[in-house]
């Protein structure tokens, strides 16, 4: 159960601050707008959406792309960023984010958990 901590945190933290960032009273909190404003220029989210969602399923991954997103870094900006084109509002992105990491992890096998003990 040790190993399901981070997990749960996870998730909670994503159902609480997406609840409370756009849910709950009808708050609206936005504490990047400008951030939000320069991902939300077609030429930007064109091609995050094409380079995260089509690559592989036209054609095979660069393989400077793939070494690429096997770093951390990379791969947390990717996730935040494919949670930033599903929804785009950054905090909503970043809740999103966490609540499918921790989701994710969750929905792991024992073994599959031993053999990825880390959110990422």
């Amino acid at each position: 159960m040790k190993d399901l901590a981070l997990p749960v945190v996870f998730t909670v933290i994503g159902v609480m601050g997406i609840l409370k960032t756009r849910g709950m009273g009808g708050s609206n909190v936005n504490f990047f707008p400008g951030v939000e404003k320069g991902f939300r220029r077609p030429l930007i989210l064109g091609i995050l959406s094409l380079l995260l969602t089509r690559t592989s399923a036209v054609t095979e991954p660069p393989a400077r792309l793939t070494a690429i997103m096997k770093t951390l870094p990379a791969r947390i900006f990717f996730v935040f960023t494919l949670s930033f084109l599903a929804s785009p509002d950054v905090e909503n992105a970043i809740f999103l984010s966490l609540l499918f990491l921790g989701v994710i992890q969750l929905l792991r096998t024992k073994e599959e958990r031993e053999r990825h003990p880390y959110i990422f």
